[in-house]
């Protein structure tokens, strides 16, 4: 959910200048570290709670053809008052985080605030990944096993309008840059999606 997007993004961002992410440290975050990155001031000590639960029963699954591999994100919570938790991370995500701390959290604080879908999060770190080219193609296959999606929205035109046409609204509306997605067809059947986007500021008038 958005709401765990942005606790393991905050406690990222908690790792001083420098320094690794480690499986030794507890890493704090406070539900104020959480509006930092645009979450509702307004929630409830108990969402709180809960998506610190929930996080902590969540997997990365590794797809490799007909292989995977999975391991949780975190190996221990601890919970200090109503607004305040202490996070463990696993120790096989740490290459992981350690890489989404150096590409990504320099500019994720202030690109996603106002964001409210998860997916706009998600495409938002496709596109980042391409972000000196400019534009990415992804297969809807490969689409449905980042966001979750294997047996939801199975009907293109659903796919479109609850997943892609918010991310695209979203990242127009509160990121730095400007998004189109488009369709690709092998035959009369949708197969991937493509990404173009570019920086706003590149379009200003000088």
């Amino acid at each position: 959910t958005t709401l765990e997007q942005r606790l393991i993004l905050s406690a990222i961002a908690q790792v001083p200048k420098g320094e690794e992410v480690s499986d030794d440290v507890l890493y704090p975050i406070a539900t104020e570290d959480l509006v930092k990155l645009g979450g509702d001031k307004k929630a409830s000590h108990k969402e709180f709670k809960d998506a610190v639960n929930r996080l902590y029963e969540r997997s990365i699954v590794l797809r490799n053809g007909d292989e995977s591999d999975s391991f949780r994100w975190i190996q221990e919570k601890i919970f200090n008052g109503p607004s305040m938790a202490f996070f463990r991370f696993s120790k096989p995500i740490l290459p992981f985080l350690s890489n989404l701390k150096t590409e990504f959290t320099k500019y994720l604080e202030s690109d996603i605030v106002g964001m409210s879908s998860p997916y706009a999060i998600r495409v938002y770190e496709l596109m980042m990944q391409y972000r000196s080219i400019g534009k990415r193609e992804v297969s809807l296959e490969d689409l449905r096993w980042m966001f979750q999606l294997q047996n939801k929205y199975p009907v293109w035109a659903d796919l479109k309008r609850w997943v892609l046409n918010q991310a695209e609204k979203e990242i127009n509306e509160y990121s730095p840059y400007q998004l189109t997605i488009e369709s690709k067809k092998t035959g009369r059947k949708v197969t991937s999606i493509i990404l173009k986007f570019h920086a706003k500021k590149a379009l200003r008038t000088p």
